[in-house]
């Protein structure tokens, strides 16, 4: 398995996350088994959208890791 995690200081981030949320929003008729494989969708996220698209929703967690904090 790919090492995906990102130290940030507070939280590490999974970029595995990422591609479960995608793979989770694709309609239930729509999917393929291509649109199933974790390494596939990483690769489709990092060939349309770049280094920056694998770590699209890293402010929203962050947003929530603090706003759990006490």
């Amino acid at each position: 398995m790919l090492c995906t995690m990102v130290p940030t200081g507070v939280h590490d981030y999974d970029i595995n996350d990422s591609a479960k949320t995608r793979i989770q929003a694709i309609p239930a008729a729509r999917r393929t088994k291509d649109d199933l494989s974790m390494l596939s969708v990483l690769l489709r996220i990092y060939r349309k959208e770049g280094v920056a698209g694998l770590y699209r929703g890293f402010g929203a967690t962050m947003l929530n890791t603090f706003s759990m904090r006490k």
